[in-house]
């Protein structure tokens, strides 16, 4: 659980930025903030905040862990880098833009905080990425649990024949890409199946498949690997 000074910490985010957030999402932070019998894995949005005031240490960081294992495959920093589901506060985006030398990182979310700032280094889009985003720059697509958008980074990242890393999750909210499914799992399933025929019909390597469960993320990471 959240100590109290670190809970402090995070309320007054809340005062300093309560715009940026909706009631939901509010809801979910102020809930694992005050419930000691929360068990579940920490939500993204309270993940994302407690990156942000480095209320996380690095050893325990998913978003760290996530970038680490990007780069122990890919290399990343001297890559053009296309993070898909960036999240309300862009944490994954900071961090790789912060390591990288000569590389940039675009990140795309229609939810991005009006707070963060374009630079050099991070190119920001407030919007949706879709099939028919330009990827023609782009050494690397990637996406950190971003629910629907999974489908998306593989099609895109297949279709035009770019490596990518994807850490899948629960699903998100039925009603979106994940109707069809009988479940979670089986949508997990068909993603994979799917980017496992793509990888390779498109001359992109083989599929891998990595965990960071030890970060409190037990789905699994997919990515390719050329030989």
């Amino acid at each position: 659980m959240i100590s109290y000074e670190d809970a402090k910490v995070i309320f007054g985010y809340l005062v300093k930025y309560r715009d940026i957030f909706n009631s939901n999402e509010i809801n979910a932070i102020l809930s694992y903030l005050t419930n000691s019998d929360y068990e579940v894995f920490m939500p993204d949005i309270m993940r994302e905040l407690c990156d942000e005031l480095k209320i996380i240490p690095d050893n325990k960081s998913l978003y760290k862990a996530f970038m680490m294992l990007v780069d122990s495959v890919f290399d990343i920093k001297n890559k053009r880098i296309i993070e898909v589901g960036g999240g309300i506060i862009p944490t994954l985006g900071k961090r790789i833009s912060n390591y990288q030398d000569s590389g940039n990182i675009k990140v795309y979310d229609p939810r991005l905080s009006i707070y963060e700032k374009s630079t050099e280094k991070i190119v920001l889009f407030r919007e949706k990425f879709t099939i028919n985003t330009d990827v023609e720059d782009a050494d690397l697509l990637i996406g950190l649990m971003p629910c629907e958008a999974a489908n998306v980074i593989v099609k895109s990242a297949v279709n035009n024949r770019k490596d990518f890393m994807l850490a899948l999750c629960e699903g998100g909210s039925h009603g979106d890409d994940f109707d069809g499914y009988a479940d979670e799992e089986k949508w997990r399933a068909t993603l994979i199946s799917y980017a496992q025929e793509k990888i390779e019909e498109n001359g992109l390597g083989k599929i891998k498949i990595k965990y960071l469960k030890e970060y409190g993320d037990p789905y699994p990471i997919i990515y390719n690997e050329r030989g």
